[in-house]
């Protein structure tokens, strides 16, 4: 098959998606049909970054389901659609109407936790055996993807242009500086990132320096058992 356009449905543009997106554009005719603008607790605010044509949906449920009907509508021709999660009605709602009408689409997504599979996941597995294939972000998803749906699966990462930091320097005031920049929650692993700075950073104390930016639920519990550090 041969598809002269993309079209992304995903959540809202993050900086990973964003860069990614503006990569693709400079190859490929695309489009991106963003469910929202931000979360309450996301901090992101990458819309002035976004160099690619993309709409935001808006207004009630019912608008904007009948916004993503409009693009299956008009636009099918050579045309293959990504859809980038399934939590959101929107995304069911994409999924099922491109299966109805025959229209390829594929599913980009994060892995799935087997151990906490809810019933509501369990439900959207069956959709997602619909779609010609799937593009995991990572090689872990697309070993719990293949073996759960049995569907063409290849890993399709996240993107950031690099090149901006030209001449990257891990030393700074004569210590290896680590950065982490992300979410101060467990499902991040910040907690495992707590023993690696306590165990190093007493070990190598003139050596070392990190920098954690973020916020989260265990931002107190890390400000208080680094404090020393």
């Amino acid at each position: 098959m041969n598809f002269n356009k993309l079209i992304i449905f995903t959540n809202m543009p993050s900086p990973y998606q964003v860069e990614l997106f503006n990569a693709i554009y400079k190859k490929k005719d695309l489009k991106v049909i963003y469910a929202r603008k931000t979360l309450k607790n996301r901090k992101w605010n990458f819309e002035r970054y976004i160099q690619h044509p993309h709409i935001f949906l808006s207004g009630n449920l019912k608008k904007r389901l009948s916004s993503v009907k409009d693009f299956v509508i008009h636009d099918t021709d050579s045309t293959l659609y990504i859809v980038s999660g399934y939590n959101l009605p929107e995304f069911v709602y994409i999924m099922k109407l491109l299966h109805a009408k025959n229209v390829p689409w594929v599913f980009w997504g994060e892995k799935i936790r087997l151990k906490n599979l809810s019933i509501k996941k369990m439900t959207i597995l069956p959709l997602l055996k619909k779609s010609l294939a799937v593009l995991a972000i990572g090689e872990q998803a697309a070993a719990i993807y293949y073996e759960i749906l049995n569907t063409p699966t290849f890993i399709f990462p996240y993107y950031i242009d690099t090149a901006k930091f030209k001449e990257p320097s891990y030393f700074h005031r004569g210590k290896i500086n680590f950065l982490y920049s992300g979410q101060m929650v467990k499902r991040k692993g910040v907690h495992i990132l707590k023993e690696a700075i306590l165990f190093l950073g007493n070990k190598y104390k003139n050596k070392v320096q990190f920098h954690l930016i973020g916020e989260g639920k265990l931002l107190d519990t890390l400000k208080r058992d680094l404090k020393g550090l």
